[in-house]
């Protein structure tokens, strides 16, 4: 039976999840160079390799931390992995843990107004440290990532053989012949639009979710 590191690593390349540039080698928003990038949005689209990498994860962590209250991820790659895990332990996700933490500090007299602004807030101030990050890097740490995107799906569009992948693959390669692409700041904006959005309906979902339970009288979570 194959390891479970071997037995992912095999299942990503072949989705083509992830490149290797050894040579030059891709820089992080934190500045760190590494030579290996994993799409992660591609292998949250495989179910069997996402159910993988949540057991997994789930297992590593039953075996190093004996109690787990709730888990946290960062944005934005994160978030999926942690909300995943933590559903596997069956335990909160942070932005759940913040909101019930207010109902229960309210002795359960909180609104579910009150908690779906608190939870749109937070959405909205982790989208501005977002796109403050990501401007940055796109503008000034790596200039030519949007670049190296577009030529990457080109390629991998191209490589299908599919006719409809084949459309989009030339549709791309126009862009990057007339270097018509998107400037940083279109990016940046459209992210955070996006984050906001679908947090401010996540925490209409949680902070209702927040409030089913009933408070207890020790004030406990």
């Amino acid at each position: 039976m194959k390891k479970p590191d071997r037995l992912l690593a095999e299942k990503l390349l072949q989705i083509s999840a992830i490149k290797l540039q050894p040579e030059s080698p891709f820089v992080w928003g934190t500045g760190w160079n590494s030579p290996i990038y994993i799409e992660n949005p591609r292998l949250l689209s495989y179910p069997d390799i996402r159910n993988l990498i949540k057991i997994e994860m789930a297992k590593e962590i039953i075996e190093h931390f004996s109690d787990v209250d709730a888990i946290a991820s960062v944005s934005t790659g994160a978030i999926p992995m942690g909300a995943i895990v933590a559903d596997a332990l069956g335990v909160p996700f942070l932005t759940y843990f913040f909101l019930r933490r207010t109902h229960v500090a309210a002795h359960g007299m909180t609104v579910f107004s009150a908690l779906w602004m608190q939870g749109i807030v937070m959405f909205a101030c982790a989208s501005l440290i977002f796109g403050a990050i990501a401007f940055v890097y796109l503008r000034y740490v790596n200039p030519g990532f949007v670049a190296m995107v577009f030529e990457y799906l080109a390629d991998f569009y191209r490589q299908t053989g599919d006719e409809g992948a084949g459309a989009l693959a030339d549709e791309l390669q126009t862009v990057i012949d007339k270097n018509a692409y998107p400037r940083p700041a279109v990016i940046v904006i459209g992210e955070m639009w996006s984050v906001m959005f679908s947090g401010s309906l996540l925490s209409m979902v949680v902070g209702a979710l927040a409030r089913i339970k009933r408070v207890p009288v020790s004030g406990g979570m």
